[in-house]
């Protein structure tokens, strides 16, 4: 039997442990995030473009927030971005973000303008289609597409001048 001491040591080494753990997590997660990216010579952030689809550069980062959730093997990360329009004119964002090669995205939601657009799993060619649409009247839309194993990317359509957007993808 563990005399009361040696169970308080154990208990603090073992929180010692959690604690470097989710730290060494945290960062991996990170790492994960943003190194597939500069590997592949892609660059994360949102890209924005003019109405006539001329680049216009990066959009300033604003603020990142991530949540992680740890089940067994299973890790559960929530991402969110926040990005600034410093134009004067509507412009349409192209988010990209980078994955590690097993990672999955199932959910999206965007915030701006005063609104939430909550992603939905649609056919490719219909999500384009519905997309298009929206952006075309003047409507904030989403659309996020797999390019390739690790990469995804977002359009973002319609941000008003002036206006930061968040995207978040889980």
């Amino acid at each position: 039997m563990l005399r009361a001491e040696s169970r308080a040591w154990l208990g603090l080494l073992g929180r010692a442990l959690w604690g470097g753990l989710s730290v060494s997590l945290l960062l991996a997660a990170l790492v994960m995030l943003v190194g597939p990216a500069e590997a592949a010579g892609e660059q994360a952030g949102l890209r924005i473009y003019a109405t006539d689809g001329a680049g216009l550069g990066n959009a300033p980062s604003l603020d990142t927030r991530i949540a992680i959730g740890i089940s067994g093997v299973i890790a559960r990360v929530r991402v969110e971005q926040r990005f600034y329009n410093p134009h004067k004119d509507w412009v349409e964002g192209v988010y990209v973000f980078p994955l590690p090669q097993n990672a999955a995205v199932d959910r999206l939601r965007m915030r701006y303008g005063g609104r939430l657009i909550e992603g939905e799993i649609q056919e490719r060619q219909q999500a384009r289609q519905n997309y298009e649409r929206a952006r075309d009247a003047g409507q904030g839309a989403g659309l996020l597409e797999q390019q390739r194993a690790n990469v995804f990317t977002t359009a973002v359509a319609n941000i008003p001048p002036g206006e930061a957007v968040a995207i978040e993808i889980e």
